[in-house]
């Protein structure tokens, strides 16, 4: 059990978890300081961790924490906000929790005791992100991009009729300098909203596409960005390709791929329900996906600005002054403190270099660099704790 004099002296992570949580409520800091009563200083010192007093921390943190229901012990576990995305996705998706069992193949009772909080198997994570149309780390509140609800196949589902946000929109093209075809990229509508925010006052652009796709993007070195949403006519002046990936598949899909061809499970624990599995042998059936082609959809790909691209297999749990530009980049907003070279490791051990100056875009699996993003922030939260212990 938390006391709120152990969230006083943990209060940056504190901060964290508040802030992450009110981005997964789209809840404004003018709307929080407008429901609790608590001003706009205050809440910008709590949400820093920079509040000194611990009778003011206390005071106004329990304001905020009963304004958003929650416990100390919820706020610092990941299970409530675990049960609260799950609840969020399935209200939002407008799923009685009867029709939810009948997607998932999980009876109702272990439904809710989930949403209240219990810990679920992989398999189980797989089952709901799938019927929820998004990835894993979204149900349980854990994301760093976005999060996206997708456009399913048919034979994934009927009846789809999901419009907000979240859900697609239409497509980004973009035409590299040395090259003269667009290439093009699902995306949802709030990153074309985010694109149009950031076009104008940065050289350096982060991009989430639907289809495990992250780009970063070096806008000296771009000639056009063309956008095409869904009602589109067929564009006749340019390389348009009908069949282009419309964010068909949800995350979880990409997420579960590796243990789906090369069986990669641990010992006694169920990684995938025959259910989720025989949707995997559908699809990758459908789209020809194999060995071979799995391990492409890994690589990243270095477009330069001569029109040349090279593709590499990035380790993504390693320090990556590429994966830090992405994260500071999408996070922030700002491209101030971005460097011309940026590095990361290859599988086969090389350290490799770029010089951002040459480059146009970069393309990177987005659920490897969201894994690496996610885990590196995790690290520092434990070390935090392990400081704060030692205070």
């Amino acid at each position: 059990m938390y006391t709120y004099d152990e969230l006083f002296d943990q209060r940056s992570v504190v901060a964290a978890r508040l802030e992450g949580i009110l981005n997964e409520r789209q809840i404004t800091k003018t709307q929080l300081c407008k429901e609790t009563g608590v001003s706009r200083p205050t809440i910008d010192k709590v949400l820093s961790g920079a509040i000194s007093s611990k009778a003011n921390f206390d005071k106004h943190l329990r304001k905020i924490l009963e304004y958003l229901q929650l416990t100390p012990d919820m706020l610092m576990g990941i299970s409530a906000v675990r049960s609260n995305q799950i609840r969020r996705f399935r209200n939002l998706l407008r799923k009685k929790i009867e029709d939810f069992a009948s997607a998932t193949g999980i009876d109702v009772e272990r439904l809710k005791a989930i949403e209240a909080g219990e810990e679920a198997t992989p398999a189980e994570l797989r089952d709901i992100a799938l019927s929820l149309y998004t990835g894993t780390r979204c149900i349980m509140g854990d994301w760093f991009f976005e999060p996206q609800i997708a456009t399913l196949n048919d034979f994934l589902l009927e009846n789809n009729e999901v419009f907000n946000s979240c859900g697609y929109w239409g497509h980004i093209g973009i035409l590299p300098a040395g090259t003269n075809e667009h290439i093009w990229f699902p995306i949802t509508e709030s990153v074309h909203r985010l694109i149009y925010q950031q076009i104008y006052h940065m050289k350096r652009i982060v991009v989430p596409c639907m289809n495990n796709k992250v780009l970063l993007l070096n806008l000296d070195n771009i000639k056009q960005v063309l956008f095409l949403d869904d009602a589109c006519d067929e564009p006749g002046f340019t390389n348009w390709d009908s069949s282009v990936d419309c964010g068909n598949y949800p995350l979880v899909i990409y997420e579960a791929l590796e243990d789906f061809l090369f069986d990669e499970a641990e010992a006694g624990v169920e990684q995938m329900s025959a259910a989720f599995r025989e949707v995997m042998e559908r699809i990758a059936a459908e789209e020809g996906w194999n060995e071979e082609s799995v391990m492409e959809k890994q690589q990243t790909i270095v477009w330069y600005r001569d029109g040349k691209k090279s593709y590499t297999s990035m380790i993504s749990d390693g320090d990556s002054s590429l994966i830090s530009e992405i994260e500071t980049l999408y996070e922030f907003e700002d491209d101030q403190f971005s460097e011309d070279y940026l590095e990361y490791d290859e599988e086969c051990g090389a350290e490799i270099m770029i010089n951002m100056k040459e480059v146009s875009l970069v393309e990177l699996p987005l659920v490897q660099v969201e894994e690496a993003i996610c885990h590196s922030r995790e690290t520092d939260n434990d070390l935090l704790n392990e400081e704060s212990k030692d205070d």
